[in-house]
Parts: structure tokens; sequence; C-alpha cells
């Protein structure tokens, strides 16, 4: 068990400095948020990440005890590629989260880097690398078409956050991930429309309920 939580604190690590290194990136695109909010995005990571071992690392290490885990698994852990990237995904996600909270943008540069990490995920994984194309494609037109329908109240970075994300979900992901991105929207929207925090006419942010909606349908 000791060794687990060994594994799981330098994942933390590299979480945190992963942060902190995109919060230098980003106030380079001009996009800077205080230490308070960059609190929340790690927290937020925190608890992906520990859904992440709940429902990634732990099953791996299920037909063995726990105590006789050698520093040699940990490091296997830690050196797997599809492991890394979905470290750095989780980073990208609540940073393109936090910067649509606060902007109602989200960065070509983080979308690029969301595609390239579901393309390399993808073709990681032989058997469904059709069905991940398939899935981006299907979302990307879905929401560009939403896009054009709502008049720019569903902005150009969520259809591209989408096409990224589907590359991750594959088909089978497509409607979870449509129907939790959506109700999540409208039940907060209802909230801060009761609480008078909102108008009818004001701008919701998409991203943050798309990257909600993709770890829901992703640990579910």
């Amino acid at each position: 068990m000791a060794k687990l939580l060994f594994l799981f604190l330098v994942s933390l690590a590299v979480v945190v400095g992963l942060h902190k290194a995109f919060y230098a990136w980003s106030r380079k695109l001009s996009y800077s948020y205080e230490w308070a909010q960059q609190s929340w995005a790690l927290l937020v990571s925190g608890v992906i990440l520990i859904f992440l071992f709940d429902r990634w690392v732990l099953p791996v290490f299920q037909p063995q005890a726990l105590h006789s885990l050698t520093w040699g698994d940990m490091f296997r852990v830690l050196v797997d590629p599809s492991f890394l990237a979905f470290l750095v995904l989780v980073v990208v996600l609540t940073t393109i989260s936090l910067i649509d909270y606060l902007y109602y943008e989200i960065p070509n540069e983080y979308n690029a880097l969301v595609f390239v990490l579901g393309l390399a995920w993808a073709f990681s994984r032989s058997s469904s690398w059709g069905q991940a194309l398939l899935a981006s494609l299907v979302l990307f037109g879905l929401f560009f078409v939403l896009m054009v329908l709502t008049k720019g109240q569903l902005g150009a970075g969520d259809v591209k956050l989408v096409a990224g994300l589907g590359l991750f979900l594959g088909t089978s992901g497509i409607l979870p991930f449509f129907v939790y991105s959506f109700l999540l929207a409208a039940l907060v929207s209802v909230f801060l429309l009761m609480a008078k925090k909102k108008k009818r006419t004001d701008r919701l942010p998409f991203g943050p309920f798309l990257v909600a909606g993709f770890f829901l349908v992703f640990f579910g």
C-alpha cells in the first residue's frame, strides 16, 4: 500500500508541475488567472486523479495482493505512454475549463494538443482507432451544426474540442457524452437563473460542461 501511495503522490506531483507549466504557457497566450483560480483547477485535477487510480491503476494490480507490489510495477505504470498522456490530458482539460470560464474562449493551441493526444490514444489501440476517428467526425459535425443553429451561442472552440474528445470516447460514448454535457449545462443554467446570477440573454461557457461530460463517460 505504501508503494501505491508513493505512485499516487508522484503522479500528483507530475500534475502539479504540468499545471505550473501550462499556467506559464497560458500567460504567454494572454490568458492569465489568479492563484486561487489555479488552485481550483489543481483540486479538480486531484479528484480526477483519484478516479484514474480507482478505474485504471488499481484494476491492473487486482490479480496480485497489494503488499506484493514491487518498485518495478510502480515504474512500469509511471512510464506507460497511455498513463502519462492521460495525466497531460487531465491538466489540459482542466486548464481549458478555467480559461473558457474566465474568457469565454478555448485557445486553438490547447484544442490542438487535445487532438494530438487523442490521435496517439486512438492509434495505440489498433482495434478501435476506426471508431475513434468516426466519433471525432460525428461530434465535430454535430456540434458544428449546433453552432450554426444557435448563431454563435456554441463557440468554434467547443466544436474543435469535441473533435479531440471524440478520439478518446469512441462511437459508444457519443450519446452519453452529449446527454451528460447538455444536462449539466441545463441544470447549472436553471440554478443561475433562479439565483439571479445570470439572465436569459447571458452567455454560459460550455467548455467546462464538455469536460465534465467527457470525464463522466470515461470513468462511468
